[in-house]
């Protein structure tokens, strides 16, 4: 009833009715874009408003421990940037959920949050996956790959296999488009300096009724990761190698700021960038520990 990839809502105070207390238990994957983390805040502004308990089932953080990237900046909140939290924000669903309810929720709801036992966010495990998240996020490494490719895919002429079954699991370029297997080459060894392993790949896109050729990704600890750096070093290098870049709409939505953009096209500087987005972030990490529920604690990577 909340979940809505484009809207945001408070559950009308009929469906309510007889109903004392709200359960929350859906496996979130780690990255702000995931519109499960809206449907959470929704869920606390609805049991605010309508003076219900809602209970928070914690769950595993599937991308692990590192906290990165841009928090959202005033304008730019949406339904996929629904709250002001780093890009790969390494909490809980719980944890996430007390924040919401501490520093974002007017009113605040009659929140309590089941802990895990023995739970350590530097452990990822497969074992936290459920069979599907999404239609194109159907394995962990899928799940791995959206942390960088949700947000490349919102670039042309890029595709990330949307439709197949290595969805969000590649890196790849219309056959139209002429890279040379150097190039592929060069990306691949920049990509592996990152922790990320990679092969030549190529399929049919029957969304784009071509064949795309690139590079297949691998990602075997995501705690040795960074999701935003990563992002930044793919379409930097395919800037560098002459690629045209177009941003979609929701590019600036899904990394919260204009800045990286900005940064891409030449109008704002690489020291602009890291020094704003280092410091939100360290703003960030300082106020949300103090609703941390497990060590160790996220561990923040900066740019």
């Amino acid at each position: 009833m909340l979940y809505d990839k484009w809207t945001t809502k408070i559950l009308d105070k009929k469906l309510l009715e007889g109903i004392d207390v709200l359960f929350f238990d859906i496996q979130e994957m780690g990255i702000r874009h995931n519109t499960y983390l809206t449907t959470l805040f929704q869920a606390i502004e609805s049991a605010a408003v309508h003076k219900k308990k809602l209970v928070v089932l914690d769950r595993p953080n599937i991308l692990g421990s590192c906290m990165e990237g841009p928090l959202v900046e005033d304008g730019l909140k949406s339904s996929i940037s629904y709250a002001s939290i780093p890009v790969r924000h390494g909490m809980t669903i719980g944890e996430l959920a007390i924040y919401f309810n501490t520093y974002c929720a007017k009113p605040k709801a009659d929140l309590r949050v089941l802990a895990m036992e023995n739970y350590n966010r530097y452990q990822t495990s497969a074992t936290a996956f459920p069979a599907r998240l999404s239609p194109n996020i159907n394995s962990t490494n899928a799940c791995y790959g959206y942390s960088f490719l949700g947000m490349l895919a919102e670039v042309r002429p890029f595709d990330v296999a949307l439709g197949t079954d290595k969805a969000f699991q590649c890196i790849a370029l219309p056959d139209s488009i002429k890279f040379s297997q150097k190039q592929w080459y060069e990306l691949r060894d920049l990509l592996k300096e990152s922790g990320v392993e990679t092969c030549f790949h190529r399929y049919f896109s029957e969304r784009k009724k071509q064949y795309c050729s690139g590079l297949l990704l691998r990602i075997h600890d995501m705690n040795t990761v960074s999701s935003f750096k990563s992002l930044l070093s793919v379409l930097s290098f395919f800037k560098k190698s002459g690629i045209e870049l177009k941003f979609s709409k929701l590019f600036d939505l899904a990394v919260g700021t204009k800045k990286v953009r900005e940064f891409l096209e030449g109008s704002s500087s690489k020291y602009e960038l890291e020094t704003t987005v280092n410091a939100y972030l360290h703003d960030f990490f300082a106020k949300a520990s103090s609703v941390f529920k497990y060590r160790p604690y996220p561990y923040l990577v900066r740019l």
